[in-house]
């Protein structure tokens, strides 16, 4: 049965990172030094048959995509389901002065890493559901051909086709939590931007070429290589909604600068880059 492998990959370091500083939904630039790190994960790409790369909106990201499009040669779709986690009234903040600014948060978080969200931000599980309507889409991207690509996916429902679903019941709750639950969420989302870029940010605008599949030599099954470029908590449950895990175990995930994570025939593996 063929499956799609899809690449998950972290922006480069920057100077927030750097500084211990909450990025969110704000930016900063990357660090000089992690700009020969993006290239060599780039060329790690070079034969592994990637057919559309995606990313997220936010500078760290499109600035890294910009790098690895530039390599490959093929131009990136951005999506604001791929934005990190909003931190909300701590964007920007270094983590410990949250401590003191909000105790209450961070005593509530202790207790339910999941569902807390941040002031004015974002829980874990809102993350989770943005990227999960992201994963649906893209099983729906799917290139025609294969059967077992065809299986329609319920909204907001987890990677597997149906032929691939396991039976009906809830799942073991481990660590006092259970598999997360986002089926009836009223919860919306932007559809990915109809607009796509090179590496050097310009815009395509001829509709035959604006597709992240552009490229004669890039389309069809044996382009089925997807690359994902996005922030550390957003890949973390890119990667739970891929193979179904459980809240627990996406929280016990760990991302960080240097590592493509690769998910394909529900396995996970990781390459990282010293």
């Amino acid at each position: 049965m063929t499956t799609r492998t899809v690449y998950i990959m972290r922006h480069g370091r920057t100077e927030w990172n750097e500084e211990g500083r909450l990025q969110g939904h704000m930016d900063s630039p990357l660090l000089p030094e992690s700009l020969d790190l993006i290239r060599a994960m780039a060329e790690f790409f070079r034969d592994k048959k990637i057919g559309e790369i995606h990313a997220s909106p936010l500078r760290r990201c499109s600035a890294t995509a910009d790098i690895v499009s530039g390599v490959l040669g093929l131009p990136y779709a951005r999506d604001a389901r791929l934005m990190e986690g909003a931190h909300g009234l701590c964007d920007g903040m270094l983590l410990s002065d949250t401590r003191t600014a909000y105790p209450d948060y961070h005593a509530r978080w202790e207790k339910d890493r999941w569902n807390t969200a941040w002031p004015g931000g974002e829980s874990y599980r809102d993350v989770f559901l943005r990227a999960q309507s992201f994963v649906a889409d893209l099983n729906l991207r799917r290139p025609p051909g294969d059967a077992d690509l065809q299986a329609k996916i319920p909204d907001h429902a987890d990677f597997r086709t149906e032929t691939q679903r396991p039976a009906a019941g809830p799942a073991s709750p481990r660590n006092g939590m259970s598999r997360p639950q986002t089926a009836q969420s009223d919860r919306r989302f932007p559809a990915s931007e109809s607009l796509f870029f090179n590496a050097d940010g310009s815009t395509i605008t001829d509709s035959e070429d604006a597709n992240p599949r552009a490229g004669s030599d890039r389309t069809g099954a044996d382009r089925d290589g997807c690359l994902i470029i996005a922030h550390a908590q957003v890949n973390m449950c890119l990667i739970g909604a891929l193979l179904s895990l459980t809240a627990a175990e996406i929280l016990d995930l760990r991302q960080k600068n240097g590592i493509i994570y690769i998910a394909s025939e529900n396995r996970l593996r990781t390459v990282e880059f010293a």
